[in-house]
């Protein structure tokens, strides 16, 4: 289980890095282009561009607890959770990178049980 967690939260860490570039990038297009014409599309675009680092920091704390899984697979678990969880708060692209790390999470700390 700890295997398929670590794979889970790697996988799902750098769909989740590839998600947060997309949105860092169009959003900062947007701000660019919104601040040229003013008004709500900078504020749009500022926003967006906010909710890819948002983003992105999650998925490194994917990676991270899926690179952990194998040795400390209660922070691992934890931390895998935390990321799938904030990443649906902060990105509507975060679908697919979202259930892998929740999974791997669960993954985790279930198979963290079993060896204690």
């Amino acid at each position: 289980m700890k295997t398929g967690a670590m794979i889970l939260g790697i996988i799902g860490g750098i769909v989740g890095l590839i998600v947060g570039i997309i949105a860092l990038f169009s959003g900062s297009l947007a701000g660019l282009s919104g601040s040229m014409v003013g008004g709500e599309a900078a504020r749009a675009g500022n926003t967006l561009a906010i909710a890819g680092f948002l983003v992105f920091v999650f998925a490194i704390m994917g990676i991270v607890g899926g690179a952990i899984a194998k040795n400390k697979s209660k922070v691992a678990g934890i931390l895998m959770l935390i990321s799938g969880l904030g990443g649906f708060i902060s990105g509507g692209l975060w679908i697919f990178p979202g259930v892998l790390l929740i999974i791997g999470g669960i993954l985790a700390l279930v198979g963290q049980k079993e060896t204690a």
